[in-house]
């Protein structure tokens, strides 16, 4: 019996477990800036001198450009950047960091990106490729809801588990009635 009790709290407590969550528009004030994460797009370009990195988050694209032998960034660097075929403002940050502010966000398929590097008495011409494809099912749910299938699952299953606790307690309550008749 205390097996049972045991058991039905920790499900009761796990079913609460939940509930410390926050939900969406709740807010500890300001939010950060957003930071370069795993899950923006990305595009690279190489050549023997150079090496640009680029990363889109919606309309701003932020360019990392380095040295290709020892990954120093490039000084005194002016950068050039065409996407699809049209020229487009770059604003230097700092050393080696470059930004473009898109008008639009890029559009679904292959964007073609083409960056002119002129450092010093070197120039290089480096191409690469972004490719922009639809999210998958589970990051159009968001974070927010995708919590919850898993609460409904688990609640079925602890459901489930107790149905089975009850009628085993019920089956041997219902063979210790018997022995104690015939004895």
């Amino acid at each position: 019996m205390k097996v049972f009790y045991s058991l039905t709290c920790t499900l009761f407590l796990s079913f609460i477990t939940p509930l410390a969550f926050s939900g969406e528009g709740h807010s500890h004030g300001n939010t950060p800036t957003a930071v370069p994460s795993m899950n923006m797009l990305r595009f690279y370009a190489i050549s023997e001198d150079f090496e640009l990195v680029g990363v889109v988050n919606q309309k701003q694209l932020i360019l990392y450009l380095d040295h290709h032998k020892d990954g120093s960034p490039v000084l005194n660097a002016k950068l050039n950047i065409e996407i699809d075929g049209v020229q487009v403002p770059v604003t230097r940050i700092d050393e080696g960091e470059f930004e473009v502010l898109l008008t639009k966000e890029l559009p679904q398929g292959t964007t073609n990106i083409l960056a002119t590097v002129i450092a010093g008495s070197v120039s290089d011409l480096l191409t690469g490729t972004i490719d922009v494809h639809a999210p998958d099912a589970l990051e159009s749910q968001g974070a927010s809801t995708y919590w919850k299938q898993y609460v409904f699952w688990f609640g079925a299953l602890a459901v489930g588990f107790l149905l089975l606790l009850l009628m085993i307690q019920r089956v041997r309550h219902s063979r210790h009635d018997r022995n104690g008749d015939i004895a």
